[in-house]
């Protein structure tokens, strides 16, 4: 899809599809908690490199360094991360959050070996921030 030039949404970037939508779009409808979850997972990722982009579409947030480096669904009660490194480097760094493997297709969907970490709140968010950090650190 086309992109619109980065518009900033409070203090924070994020990169807008034309017709577009917002984080308010995937905000709507979820918990306190599931909410205050999501902004500190976005703290703790943006303040490890603050040129990364949350980019909302219509079904997902995504992640974006120079490429998508994970997914977030934002559930009613949870958060849905899909975490764009092979699942026994996941389950390796994730101990405090459910980790469930993903089906050969959707890992095709999401472009190579992935994971979906469920994240329901914050005790788990070092790790979390520790599994991103090499996708967040690196420039390809």
């Amino acid at each position: 899809p086309d992109f619109e030039i980065l518009e900033y949404v409070g203090d924070e970037k994020v990169l807008s599809e034309k017709g577009g939508y917002t984080e308010k779009d995937h905000t709507e409808g979820v918990s306190e908690n599931t909410l205050s979850v999501y902004e500190e997972l976005k703290r703790r990722v943006l303040s490890v490199n603050s040129d990364l982009i949350f980019n909302p579409t219509k079904y997902y947030i995504s992640i974006k360094n120079v490429k998508n480096i994970a997914f977030i669904y934002l559930k009613k009660q949870r958060i849905s991360l899909v975490v764009l490194r092979p699942e026994n480097e996941i389950r390796k760094i994730i101990t405090k959050c459910e980790v469930k493997s993903l089906v050969q297709s959707v890992q095709g969907f999401y472009n190579g070996p992935c994971a979906d970490i469920i994240i329901g709140d914050i005790g788990g968010m070092d790790e979390v921030v520790e599994l991103l950090r090499p996708l967040i650190e690196s420039n390809e």
